[in-house]
């Protein structure tokens, strides 16, 4: 698919292959853990349904507005998790808030694995 591509080349920009490599050798393999996300596949489905009505009425401004917004809330999905890794990446995936962190992730569970990285933040305050 496509968009699978663009995705992989947008988070892959600055990583090799679509796996981070820990400070401990642990992988992260994270194209196919977002790829897999429920929430990924819902927005790539909006962008899809809307590309498919943008062609079919080229003229409708209303729905080169939709796919405009969808593709929008597909690219802040995609830099607020790739901002995620890049917060994973600063701490060890051997410790035990890295190891948390790095298991919510996989599991495509994006809200955990933040709430993780920041409540150790937040009582080093």
């Amino acid at each position: 698919m496509a968009n699978d591509n663009i995705l992989f080349q947008y988070i892959t920009a600055d990583r090799s292959q679509g796996v981070q490599q820990g400070n401990d050798n642990t992988q992260i393999n994270y194209f196919t853990t977002i790829q897999q996300s429920s929430s990924y596949q819902a927005l790539l489905e909006a962008v899809e349904k809307a590309r498919e009505r943008t062609e079919k009425y080229p003229s409708d401004q209303d729905l080169r507005k939709e796919l405009q917004q969808a593709e929008q809330e597909l690219n802040s999905f995609i830099e607020s998790i790739r901002k995620l890794l890049d917060d994973i990446d600063k701490i060890p995936l051997n410790t035990e808030r890295g190891k948390k962190a790095k298991a919510y992730f996989e599991k495509g569970n994006y809200q955990a694995a933040r709430e993780i990285l920041g409540s150790v933040d937040i009582s080093h305050r």
